[in-house]
């Protein structure tokens, strides 16, 4: 399914909800006591005829907004409804209860005592979204539950409200949770509650004994990727996010794993040394380069540049006349967004790329290097309009910049 297609879906999802709810309005207004209790019953039982199948899913979602204007004297019903055994009938029921909201809390704190631990958690929605801190507890203990789903529910619930009090227990439960699958969703959660002991942690995952180097609870899905079982390269961009930097040297350790030059998880370390500006790595990143694998040459070679280190700098003026346009495209916007003054004559050759994104990139840094902001008259924006625009005035300076180029090359050598 397309993005437009995905909206439209969505689109056509709210107005139903919005007649759905008008018409309801109207309807419930005019029912009697008995009549509305009458439909109530009827819109549950449209939750225990549905299976994913289109149109009684979407018979379903009709009864669950109906249900949301009934509000209030639809609880009592629903609650019951939450502890069927039928799983339709429940998962609606309670996402129903979710719709009505505020009205529902009282009568669902009333009903908790009464509830199974699974039960709870069916209405773990509704709490979570308006009885949060009275249910917090409850959230907490469920860590500590003999029933794996439970426990499940519990790490996935910390994570959609991120909620601090869980770091904790989660950070326990990271080396020791069973099913070890589990603890990669533990590691996803902790991701949205970081501190220093979180980094600590996931920075401790990077030793070749621990559970993820040994692949503990990982789904393959298809073929085993080159990596396999050493999946420590799945905690390279958790580290990256939570920005913790002082996971840098265990990285270039990392990245030496195999040997001086080898270039282990190269994909996965180079580009966040480079993004913290973790120099240290250089003389590391230059054994990669002349490694003699044209893969790992080029990757080492754009990330050297990044860290404006240009003695690699010939791989990334050979990538530009590549014939593979993602190899020009990913050079050029390596100029682009890391290149001074000596490559404003190098991007200007690019503006002739017959590659639409090559061009385009070249008129960002450009724009990034000069300061100079070319529009085409009447426009605020950048558009295609502006790459004649651009070679123009590439000409028009080319002198000053091959004076520039001689002069920040002879400094380097200096």
């Amino acid at each position: 399914m397309s993005v437009m297609q995905r909206v439209l879906l969505l689109l056509s999802i709210s107005l139903m909800g919005l007649i759905i709810t008008q018409s309801s309005l109207r309807a419930q207004t005019a029912m009697t006591g008995k009549e509305l209790e009458k439909r109530i019953d009827e819109l549950i039982q449209v939750f225990r005829a549905s299976r994913p199948i289109a149109q009684d899913f979407k018979q379903s979602l009709k009864a669950v907004e109906e249900l949301a204007v009934i509000g209030k004297p639809a609880v009592p019903k629903l609650l019951e409804a939450v502890t069927d055994r039928d799983e339709n009938t429940a998962m609606f029921s309670s996402g129903a209860l979710r719709r009505i909201g505020f009205p529902a809390v009282g009568p669902v704190r009333a009903k908790w005592p009464d509830l199974t631990e699974e039960q709870k958690w069916r209405l773990m929605g509704l709490r979570g979204d308006f009885d949060y801190q009275e249910s917090l507890g409850f959230a907490l203990q469920s860590f500590e539950s003999k029933n794996a789903k439970i426990r499940w529910l519990a790490i996935q619930h910390a994570g959609l409200y991120t909620e601090p009090k869980a770091r904790p227990v989660l950070l326990r439960m990271l080396n020791t949770e069973v099913p070890e699958r589990h603890r990669w969703f533990i590691i996803e959660t902790l991701t949205k509650i970081p501190n220093d002991d979180v980094a600590d942690a996931l920075i401790a995952l990077l030793s070749p004994d621990s559970w993820v180097a040994k692949g503990q609870g990982w789904l393959l899905a298809g073929f085993p990727p080159y990596w396999w079982p050493d999946a420590r390269c799945q905690i390279i961009p958790v580290l990256e996010k939570i920005e913790a930097k002082k996971a840098a040297p265990v990285l270039l350790d990392l990245l030496r794993a195999k040997g001086p030059g080898k270039g282990y998880f190269a994909e996965f370390i180079l580009p966040v040394l480079a993004k913290w500006r973790y120099k240290d790595a250089i003389p590391e990143m230059k054994r990669v380069f002349a490694s003699g694998d044209e893969y790992h040459k080029n990757l080492a070679a754009k990330f050297l540049f990044q860290l404006n280190d240009r003695s690699a700098m010939a791989a990334l003026l050979k990538e530009l006349d590549s014939t593979v346009p993602e190899s020009r495209r990913d050079a050029c916007k390596t100029i682009a967004f890391h290149g001074d003054n000596r490559d404003v004559l190098t991007l200007g050759k690019c503006l002739n790329d017959p590659d639409d994104d090559v061009q385009i990139f070249a008129c960002e840094g450009l724009e990034r290097i000069t300061g100079v902001a070319i529009r085409v008259p009447g426009q605020s924006i950048r558009t295609f309009g502006v790459v004649p625009l651009w070679k123009t005035w590439v000409e028009q300076n080319r002198t000053k910049y091959e004076k520039q180029h001689r002069e920040l090359n002879e400094r380097d050598r200096r």
